[in-house]
């Protein structure tokens, strides 16, 4: 589990968390692109928890996770991402 409470709930990564608990050994990631000011990201401005100003933290956080789990699980990615792991 991230002890960053930013990302504490992504589900991509508590996936690939489980992932590695069931003995899994590579995954193909499509989608996890990362959160890219001029994209259309998955938030809405009117939600009560806007993260809207934070993006370049979320997705430094979020790589940050990925490489630890990727000593565990070898992850490929198959569509574009901002995440160097």
């Amino acid at each position: 589990m991230s002890q960053e409470a930013s990302i504490v709930d992504n589900s991509g990564l508590m996936l690939m968390r489980l992932l590695v608990s069931l003995g899994v050994k590579n995954v193909k990631l499509a989608g996890m692109d990362g959160y890219q000011a001029d994209a259309g990201n998955y938030y809405n401005n009117q939600l009560e928890y806007n993260f809207s100003s934070k993006l370049a933290e979320r997705n430094i956080s979020i790589e940050q996770e990925l490489k630890k789990i990727s000593k565990n699980l070898k992850i490929s990615f198959i569509t574009p991402t901002v995440y160097k792991i």
